[in-house]
């Protein structure tokens, strides 16, 4: 698999942003304008759910060790070629 010149789904431009997407992206805070959460504020039900479920990964009880294993082993099973 190659890596593509330009993301396959884009982030959302400023210019696109309404009110409702500007709500969404107050969920994250500072990190508002990141590409990741840019890009799933596209589909704003798989935003609504994922957005918590990362918090809990994040700041949950995971422990680091095991958090990053997980992000590893998923990274790997999709067929990551950069982590």
């Amino acid at each position: 698999m190659t890596d593509p010149a330009s993301p396959r789904i884009p982030p959302i431009t400023p210019a696109e942003r309404d009110e409702d997407t500007d709500q969404l992206l107050d969920m994250v805070g500072d990190f508002r304008n990141n590409n990741i959460f840019l890009t799933l504020v596209r589909h704003p039900r798989a935003y609504k759910r994922l957005v918590p479920w990362g918090t809990v990964m994040l700041f949950g009880t995971i422990p680091p060790r095991d958090r990053e294993l997980l992000i590893l082993r998923t990274a790997h099973r999709c067929g990551c070629t950069r982590v």
